[in-house]
């Protein structure tokens, strides 16, 4: 009887270990699918941002914009982690961003890797791979050599917009931004007096549109023009 009772009790055991191992596989399974499924949307993300990054005629905000989300999604990834040497001058991947470029600093763990599509990016240490570089290089983004300096000297440090229609002064306070970044501008004043108030409302959707690299905005104090302008915080 008790031999009995002994193998009622194995034979309970092995069909309860063979539905736990089912119960196992079928929830690897899910959590492979899963991972199947988050990384195939990581990927699409990161192709819909370098799509609009090497954009020629992407805007310089939409550009910082553009890194500004990268630099998002590889901080909420799992991020496959390297051993490599790594030094100023190397050429190196970051494969969590499908990007490749040379680093220009290293601080502690932060490193500032310039990309081969002329952007800057601010990863880990240990999410740098060490690679050669490629022969033949890919053309900067904006195809154009920048003088700073002399774009410094003719930058006004405020745009008048009245009188321009809605698409026009959209456009010109784009331009005028762009530029500003360009200068490391960090204070702005934006003109576009009272009238029906349209003008003030298009500066405002774009700075709300824009937090990527605009900080803040807020409405002129009486020396500045009050109400009739804006100023804007660069960052």
């Amino acid at each position: 009887e008790e031999q009995e009772r002994i193998n009622n009790l194995e034979r309970q055991l092995k069909i309860r270990e063979h539905n736990l191992s089912e119960k196992e596989k079928k929830l690897h399974d899910e959590v492979d699918k899963e991972k199947a499924r988050l990384l195939e949307e990581y990927e699409d993300k990161l192709r819909k941002i370098l799509k609009e990054a090497r954009d020629s005629q992407s805007s310089i905000g939409n550009i910082v914009t553009a890194k500004k989300k990268l630099e998002e999604l590889e901080e909420a990834e799992e991020i496959e982690l390297f051993s490599d040497e790594i030094k100023v001058g190397d050429y190196v991947e970051i494969p969590s961003m499908f990007a490749d470029g040379r680093v220009i600093k290293i601080s502690g763990n932060k490193v500032l890797v310039n990309s081969s599509e002329g952007l800057q990016f601010t990863t880990q240490l240990d999410h740098l791979r060490k690679i050669r570089e490629p022969e033949k290089k890919k053309k900067p983004m904006s195809g154009k050599h920048l003088d700073e300096s002399s774009l410094k000297k003719s930058l006004s440090l405020e745009l008048n917009l009245i009188g321009q229609r809605g698409e026009e002064a959209k456009l010109n306070l784009q331009k005028y931004l762009d530029d500003c970044l360009l200068c490391h501008y960090k204070r702005v004043r934006i003109i576009h007096g009272f009238g029906n108030g349209v003008l003030r409302k298009i500066v405002q959707e774009y700075c709300k549109a824009n937090k990527s690299f605009i900080a803040k905005y807020e409405s002129a104090d009486g020396a500045e023009g009050g109400g009739g302008a804006t100023i804007i915080y660069l960052k």
